[in-house]
């Protein structure tokens, strides 16, 4: 295989045994490495190297790496350990992720469609890679002219009301004005026109109204029956 990484490591304490850690980079996920361990020391002047002992592992997709510049704080449920990069899948190691910068998780309530303004959420490392979570975004200011679904639906309701109030009052504004403006009498309009000094002068009522009968007329006619129907004197 290729060389990847090395490290050398210096005891502190030949007279007591100490642990140290060690961290490889430049490793890729999906691969299997292979670390090779040798010893080496010094025996009456002569060096001495031991045989290598060999450990492999293998990489997987989880990279926290890739959680970190989502924004947020990685960290495992019920553990103080920071995860590392390329974690083997299981679904039974729960990793918690924490928001930063005062964002919120781009989640919102069903009921009342507002965000929950939660902050942590939840993944586990699998085959191909992290499990499906709920992404971090900036919280978003609340608009004093927003309007909910319920009072958008009133404003349109009352609208409604309004325009069919306005349409009636219109109705009724009409034939009040048709009524007082337009009545008649047996189907002559009384409403005054320039005609009706034509028929003041042509002999007043009796031409607009062919039913009219003027009290002087029926006086003289009844005078003209008299006389005619009165016998002349006897000779």
């Amino acid at each position: 295989g290729v060389e990847v990484d090395r490290h050398t490591i210096t005891p502190s304490d030949r007279r007591k045994r100490a642990t140290q850690a060690v961290t490889f980079e430049n490793l890729e996920p999906h691969g299997v490495y292979s670390v090779s361990i040798t010893t080496v020391g010094t025996v009456n002047g002569v060096a001495i190297t031991s045989t290598a002992t060999t450990v492999s592992f293998q990489t997987y997709a989880c990279e926290t790496s890739d959680l970190v510049a989502e924004g947020v704080t990685v960290g495992i449920q019920g553990s103080t350990v920071a995860p590392a990069d390329h974690y083997q899948p299981d679904t039974n190691v729960i990793f918690v992720l924490t928001c930063q910068n005062g964002e919120i998780l781009d989640e919102k309530d069903t009921v009342t469609d507002e965000y929950t303004e939660s902050i942590s959420t939840t993944a586990t490392c699998t085959a191909t890679g992290w499990s499906a979570h709920i992404p971090c975004i900036t919280k978003p200011g609340k608009s004093t002219s927003s309007l909910s679904g319920g009072a958008i639906a009133g404003i349109v309701i009352a609208g409604i009301l309004a325009l069919i109030l306005l349409i009636i009052l219109l109705l009724c504004c009409c034939g009040c004005i048709r009524r007082s403006g337009g009545a008649t009498e047996n189907g002559t309009s009384k409403n005054y026109s320039p005609r009706d000094n034509e028929i003041a002068a042509d002999g007043g009522e009796a031409w607009r109204n062919p039913y009219y009968t003027d009290a002087r007329d029926i006086s003289e006619k009844k005078k003209e029956s008299k006389n005619s129907s009165t016998p002349p004197p006897s000779t």
